[in-house]
């Protein structure tokens, strides 16, 4: 059988032919690779129909989702995301700001316990000193606009005015870290302000980055004036997320910031709020800070009968003050809002246990007379408190007012116990609630605002005393507006922020937009030539020109921006910049020397656009020094060229003239056809709710269309506020002088705001 097989084998040759000849072996070679062919075709036409169809549903799927899903996503994620961010940063910032403390009370304290009283004293100024003088140099170095609270600005950004480089990284950064320190330093200074600020600058620039490289949701967040929604956004996440209060911050951020709130943006604000909040307190518990969620200043005060009617007259009487020795201000508000009374119990605190809150409570107050220490601890609380304030460091004002308000609260309850030793009606006076009363009268004084009542309950978890606190606080705020403004709107007046105030005389009921506008407008024509257009921006700051059709009859066509001009005057002379880079570098070649280049300036006149607009947008984020002035300076480097041989001056000088004598061109992309405009007569009183409810920097006054002046808000402001001169038809022409200048100081702040946002972001 062997035998067999082998011969079989050497006998046959096996085949894929099946049956045919040897002869027809190339044809078949040649019917099979043209079926491989055919099917390798057929498989790739079908792999490439496959592909474009998995090409268009993705397409399809993407202009969906970007069309009716990102709109309202990208709204949430961005909150959300915004809420974690500022619950994480607030928790990170209150462990830093502990560790100083803490680290204040060794060194003075516990490591030097055997050592010379002087020597405690001295480490005992001397720490908080250097913290507080980095905080001032820091702060100098990095970015001033990090000084004071941020919200005063922040009410000023919302209403529509640009601030240059108040939103900016370096701000992020000077802001952060010198509030560590500062509050490190014991300092009795808030957190609250520079909170809103912090969260006002991550939104800004989580908005410019999606905006810029998340194409799903640029559409929507390189939108301004959607940003500016956002920032609203944020200035409650900023409050809520460092009092753990979302409804009070929420309705505490919008009293503070805004004039006129739009009730689509509630949802966001609560939304962050909730978000940045939960975390908060959620941190607290993974950390073992808290056994569970709670209120920040949880109180224990008697839910059947808290106080007794005839109280309302006292809790209508509560005000505020604070200064405090070797206590944080959360120690002291936790020990003012304690639910016993101190006197009654203060010859008997050695026979309590070390770690009762009573005893902790009277080792601090008790070793003098109560109403001794509390009126001390107001009266150095006050004092010190408003020079803090006023040190060139973030610094917020709400938290040690808030103290204040509770230590006077405890004075005025500890008063009415003593008076009532017996109580009223036979139920005992609880001094806490008082404390919590003067708490939310006082912040509610100072700041003008309803809402620390709401922030008041969230603090403590409870409502008892929510009649109480409503009624001192609505007392409070009522007599402090006839007083005075509230502390931030007196920031406003001190810095001379652009500030719209209400209207509160008759008087001003009969004027109209002509009354007082400016006539003097600068603008530019269908006539103008390029030369026309490059002195104007030469001579003038302002972020916007309007347009008319000629100088005759200077109808109102639109308004171009001072970025578009700027490109528009570059674009015609991209040929001299061209040539002029070519002369330059013919001429360094030859050069003894070709690597010499000119020790003051550089050696290419710009850099290209793509690598100038990713340098601005670096400059922007990270450089610590100060901002690219944008486009002002486009020309510089191109002059220099011209003027600096001699040989090539003349003939680039022609070709620069020639390129500038030019009628200007305006693309319809460049230009906004439809700027604000007011008619001649149109009231004060209507002047005013246009530019509170849609927040106008300025707005162009028409007469049958013709332009005839410009109204600025700081006009507005002026006329309402009656200072002399601010009516204009009284306006002589040295005053029509005046009026422009200060026109285009006023506008220097938006284009530079401009110029930024425009910037890459990297």
């Amino acid at each position: 059988m062997a035998g067999q097989t082998e011969t079989q084998e050497y006998e046959f040759e096996r085949t894929l032919m099946h049956g045919r000849y040897r002869s027809e072996l190339g044809g078949f070679a040649r019917e099979i690779a043209a079926s491989q062919r055919e099917r390798d075709a057929q498989r790739m036409k079908m792999a490439s129909v496959a592909k474009h169809q998995r090409r268009e549903l993705r397409k399809r799927s993407f202009n969906i989702f970007k069309t009716y899903i990102a709109p309202y996503v990208g709204d949430w994620l961005f909150i959300l995301m915004l809420g974690l961010l500022m619950a994480v940063l607030s928790f990170i910032i209150d462990y830093l700001i502990q560790i100083l403390g803490e680290a204040h009370q060794v060194l003075s304290l516990k490591l030097i316990a055997d050592s010379h009283w002087f020597l405690k004293a001295f480490l005992w100024v001397v720490f908080p000193l250097i913290l507080i003088l980095f905080s001032v140099g820091f702060v100098q170095l990095v970015s001033v606009h990090a000084i004071g609270s941020g919200i005063p600005e922040m009410k000023t950004v919302l209403r529509g005015v640009n601030l240059p480089n108040y939103l900016s990284f370096r701000t992020f950064i000077s802001k952060t870290v010198t509030l560590i320190t500062a509050a490190g330093s014991t300092l009795p200074i808030g957190k609250e302000g520079p909170f809103v600020h912090i969260s006002s600058i991550i939104a800004e620039i989580m908005s410019r980055i999606i905006g810029k490289y998340v194409k799903i949701f640029n559409h929507i967040f390189a939108n301004e004036a959607h940003t500016n929604e956002l920032l609203a956004a944020a200035c409650a996440v900023g409050v809520s997320s460092n009092f753990a209060a979302p409804i009070g911050g929420v309705l505490f951020s919008i009293e503070v910031t805004a004039t006129y709130f739009a009730v689509r943006n509630y949802w966001r604000g609560f939304f962050g709020a909730v978000s940045g909040a939960f975390l908060f307190r959620l941190i607290a518990v993974w950390v073992k800070q808290e056994e569970t969620i709670t209120a920040l200043f949880k109180t224990s005060f008697d839910i059947v009968f808290p106080f007794d009617p005839l109280e309302i007259m006292a809790f209508a009487f509560i005000g505020v003050l604070l200064f405090t020795y070797q206590l944080t201000q959360k120690t002291a508000l936790e020990q003012l809002f304690s639910n016993f009374t101190w006197w009654r119990i203060r010859d008997d605190r050695f026979d309590l246990p070390d770690d009762s809150i009573q005893r902790q409570v009277l080792d601090q107050w008790g070793n003098t007379s109560i109403f001794a220490s509390l009126t001390l601890f107001i009266l150095f609380k006050f004092v010190f408190t408003t020079i803090a304030v006023a040190l060139p460091i973030p610094a917020g004002v709400f938290f040690p007012v808030f103290i204040i308000g509770a230590a006077f609260g405890r004075v005025v309850g500890e008063l009415m116990d003593f008076a009532f030793v017996n109580g009223i009606n036979g139920r005992l006076i609880s001094p806490g609630g008082y404390a919590v009363v003067g708490a939310a009268a006082m912040a509610g004084g100072v700041t003008h605002t309803i809402s620390t009542s709401v922030i008041v309950f969230e603090l403590t978890g409870q409502i008892t005393h929510i009649l109480p606190v409503m009624i001192a606080v609505l007392i409070s705020v009522a007599v402090a507006s006839l007083i005075q403004p509230s502390f931030y709107d007196s920031i406003i007046l001190l810095k001379e922020l652009p500030f719209l105030p209400d209207i509160k005389l008759h008087k001003y009921y009969d004027l109209y937009a002509r009354d007082i506008m400016r006539k003097n407008v600068l603008y530019i024509t269908y006539q103008s030539t390029y030369r026309d257009i490059r002195q104007l921006l030469r001579t003038s700051k302002q972020y916007s020109f309007p347009l008319v059709d000629s100088e005759e009859s200077r109808i109102l066509i639109g308004s171009v921006s001072r970025n578009n001009l700027h490109k528009l005057v570059d674009a015609q002379l991209e040929g001299v910049y061209e040539h002029a880079k070519e002369i330059k570098q013919r001429e360094r070649e030859n050069e003894e020397d070709p690597l010499r280049a000119s020790p003051e300036r550089p050696s290419s006149p710009r850099l290209s656009v793509v690598v100038q607009s990713m340098s601005e947008g670096f400059n922007r984020i990270f450089k610590f020094g100060d901002e690219a002035d944008g486009d002002d300076n486009t020309n510089e480097d191109l002059t220099y060229i011209i003027r600096s041989e001699s040989e090539s001056s003349e003939f680039l000088l022609r070709l620069e003239e020639q390129q500038l004598s030019q009628r200007a061109e305006f693309p319809s992309t460049m230009i906004d056809p439809s700027p604000f405009q007011l008619v001649e007569m149109t009231s004060l009183t209507k002047v005013h709710s246009l530019f509170s409810l849609l927040t106008l920097s300025h707005a162009y006054v028409t007469s049958l269309g013709k332009l005839v002046g410009v109204v600025t808000l700081t006009d507005l402001s002026d006329a309402i506020e009656g200072k002399k001169g601010s009516i204009k038809t009284k306006y002589n022409d040295t005053d029509e002088e005046e009026q422009h200048d200060r026109y285009e100081l006023e506008t220097v702040a938006a284009s530079e705001h401009t110029t930024e946002i425009d910037a890459t972001i990297m």
